[in-house]
């Protein structure tokens, strides 16, 4: 499996949204996903040139009364055809289907659907390997030293897989109410 550049995708994906700068890409990312990714300028302004060279992005200068020239930056068809290939993809990373899911415009709600299932999979597997360890700490003799301790982190472990889960459900209802809504008469279906 290749590496993932995903100052690309991101990019790629903001800019899907609409015509950005540099900043403005920095602005989102810390506006909506830097708690679970983050990105810097080190990264954004080396991954607009080589996206550009690429043919995946368009730049054009803006000039604004009073204020210094702005490089703003477009998604060309190309730049698209590579995001909605990599939405597409397997996930890699254990929260890259929140970038996934914050693009998820470009995806239907049944493809988004069974990328959420895999990845409630995956939780699953880890909060039943953390309840092991939580057996086994369990049965740790009370005069072993360390033994509270252990118990504090695998219970931040459990907590977290729980919130997790739940998050899935929830996450779950949403996109099988936008699946119905999507197969209602008059709507249009994304690919």
């Amino acid at each position: 499996m290749s590496k993932i550049s995903y100052p690309r995708f991101i990019i790629l994906g903001l800019l899907g949204l609409e015509p950005m700068s540099g900043y403005d890409i920095k602005k989102w990312v810390d506006m909506s996903f830097r708690y679970f990714w983050e990105i810097g300028y080190s990264q954004i302004y080396p991954t607009l040139r080589t996206l550009e060279e690429e043919g995946l992005v368009t730049m054009r200068i803006v000039h604004e009364e009073g204020g210094p020239e702005r490089k703003v930056y477009t998604i060309s068809d190309k730049g698209l055809d590579d995001l909605v290939k990599w939405l597409h993809s397997p996930e890699q990373k254990e929260y890259e289907i929140l970038l996934k899911l914050f693009f998820g415009d470009k995806l239907s709600p049944e493809i988004l659907k069974g990328k959420v299932i895999a990845f409630q999979n995956q939780v699953k597997e880890h909060y039943a390997a953390i309840r092991n360890v939580e057996e086994y700490v369990g049965n740790l003799p009370e005069s072993y030293g360390p033994k509270p301790y252990f118990k504090m982190v695998s219970s931040c472990g459990i907590f977290a897989y729980e919130t997790q889960l739940k998050w899935v459900d929830s996450t779950l209802e949403s996109l099988d109410r936008l699946i119905k809504e999507e197969t209602s008469p008059g709507s249009m279906k994304m690919t």
